[in-house]
């Protein structure tokens, strides 16, 4: 019942472990929370390592549905559509305007997944 900005380091790290392991989603938003933090010095420690390699075994691909919820498209939506949706959401996730690796990956993964089939 805390917020991100009362843990600790060493707190944040904990929560990151058990965000691996039960949540990628989540752990990716912590590991950006993180690095805007404390930088990106921590990676060094081997918790995170360890937090990595668990995220990437865990990973798997993405649904044509959950790329329309990513994306927040219907089901429907054409090719134009999901141009604009990818634009738009890379406009204000990307890394170099602030955002996260993780999410600026996630949304062009869900415009790959999608277009693919179209």
């Amino acid at each position: 019942g805390r917020e991100l900005r009362e843990l600790s380091q060493a707190e944040l790290l904990d929560l990151l472990d058990v965000c691996n392991a039960h949540d990628e989603q989540s752990a990716r938003l912590i590991e950006s929370y993180i690095d805007r933090v404390f930088g990106e010095d921590w990676r060094d420690g081997e918790s995170a390592t360890q937090g990595r390699r668990a995220a990437r075994s865990s990973a798997a691909p993405m649904s044509r549905d959950e790329a329309f919820e990513v994306l927040g498209l219907a089901p429907d939506s054409n090719a134009a559509k999901i141009r604009e949706a990818h634009r738009k959401l890379q406009l204000k996730n990307h890394p170099d305007h602030g955002g996260s690796d993780y999410l600026a990956a996630k949304i062009n993964q869900a415009k790959e997944v999608l277009l693919d089939g179209k």
